[in-house]
């Protein structure tokens, strides 16, 4: 598979959170059930960038008016049990592995929202979303982030990381566990997007892999990522373009 040109995947997804993903996605040998959606949020990166933001932003908005519903565009999705994230923003896991100060993507946000966790059982595909009221100048300091020349390797790298400490807490062992970038289009409105696929063997029995999809979007004083995960296959273009649209409607009511 080849290497995405823009970002994708997922920063902020911690071990336990991953645990509840992985299970449902058969990397520990579970079953094909309905799956129980993931917390927290896929794992991203991060990149240089100038002054930290200063102004604050104006305090009439809020961060849940940009989250993902179950609107036109997503037939078939549900909201699922789980996920509690606190909608916090992906960029500051990766800033080591980009090499870049902990200051340098330090988050201003004033008020910070995780939507519920979308499943349709038919697909296999789990999707949510997170937003963040920002000061001035965030949103252009993270677009940079986007454009580091390393982000996709290390979002893949955090996202490998993350599955092979889930599937140990769940008591299986891993084996030949792979990340790879692939190569996928970037939604209109978007400013980046990461898609990775981990690929693993556990000792429950035969291969996984488990597909993560991550769109980065921000305009005015709010952020936004759309997270996907897939069980079965690759998130369809449809299906992100319909959420990217409803994420990008929400943001240019401020």
């Amino acid at each position: 598979m080849t290497r995405s040109t823009g970002a994708r995947i997922m920063a902020g997804m911690g071990a336990a959170a991953l645990a509840l993903t992985l299970a449902a996605c058969g990397l520990t040998g579970g079953d094909d059930d309905e799956p129980t959606a993931p917390q927290g949020s896929p794992t991203t990166a991060i990149t240089t960038v100038p002054v930290a933001p200063t102004t604050a932003p104006a305090p009439s908005a809020q961060a849940a008016d940009f989250v993902l519903t179950t609107a036109a565009g997503l037939t078939g999705f549900a909201p699922a049990t789980g996920g509690d994230g606190t909608g916090a923003p992906p960029f500051i896991a990766l800033a080591s592995c980009l090499g870049v100060s902990p200051a340098d993507v330090a988050d201003g946000s004033t008020d910070q929202a995780a939507g519920a966790n979308l499943a349709n059982s038919g697909t296999g595909i789990t999707l949510w979303s997170a937003a963040q009221i920002v000061p001035a100048g965030q949103v252009e300091r993270d677009a940079g982030l986007l454009r580091h020349p390393r982000f996709a390797d290390c979002a893949a790298e955090q996202a490998k990381t993350d599955a092979l400490a889930a599937i140990e807490a769940s008591g299986a062992t891993a084996f030949d566990a792979e990340a790879v970038v692939l190569e996928t289009p970037l939604p209109a409105g978007a400013l980046g997007r990461t898609s990775v696929v981990v690929v693993a063997g556990t000792s429950a029995g035969g291969q996984a892999q488990l597909f993560y999809d991550t769109v980065y979007l921000g305009s005015g004083q709010v952020e936004a990522q759309l997270h996907l995960v897939g069980r079965i296959d690759q998130p369809g273009e449809d299906l992100v373009n319909a959420a990217v649209a409803q994420l990008t409607a929400k943001l240019g009511q401020q």
